[in-house]
């Protein structure tokens, strides 16, 4: 969904201006030959939509939907304004858009799991550690607790499908 953009873009553009470069991104994958492709987090359904309608051209897409991220962790992208949760009504523009869903704890990662799985992602997409593009998280550190992941895990492998997760240190997957 956002493979097209710079990060500044992903973050501050119209969201219509995102899903029009998704799409005109997905008909260039096709045409150098990609036929099937995963996105690894982000308001991927409607797009998904539209080439299975055959709307627009572009690969066969297994989406994640939303990514699930911590408080802070690489996934939150809140501004400042949007600090602390609930300020301005209970979902961030990430998150309103789709991009993200920030769940801390193990039962509101069951939640948000549950919830991408609902939407029709094909797997879950957690964000286990710091990340490049991330303005408020080192890159080095540990995302994200073993039975949050858990939780990940178990609503994923009840619905037959796999947890994928982006890490930069070995140690998040222990």
């Amino acid at each position: 969904m956002f493979a097209a953009l710079a990060p500044q873009d992903a973050f501050t553009a119209d969201e219509s201006y995102i899903h029009i470069a998704a799409a005109a991104n997905a008909k260039e994958m096709l045409l150098r030959g990609f036929t099937t492709v995963r996105d690894a987090g982000g308001p991927t359904f409607g797009l998904k939509r539209a080439i299975h309608e055959g709307i627009i051209a572009g690969p066969r897409i297994y989406p994640s939907g939303a990514f699930l991220s911590q408080s802070g962790g690489h996934g939150d992208f809140r501004l400042r304004n949007e600090v602390p949760r609930g300020a301005r009504g209970y979902l961030s523009s990430s998150e309103y858009g789709g991009a993200a869903a920030i769940a801390d704890g193990e039962a509101p990662v069951l939640q948000g799991a549950r919830e991408q799985l609902m939407l029709g992602a094909s797997q879950i997409k957690i964000v286990a550690g710091g990340g490049v593009v991330s303005t408020d998280d080192p890159l080095d550190v540990t995302q994200y607790t073993e039975r949050e992941i858990r939780a990940a895990v178990d609503a994923a492998e009840n619905w037959g499908t796999y947890v994928l997760a982006r890490m930069y240190r070995s140690d998040a997957s222990d």
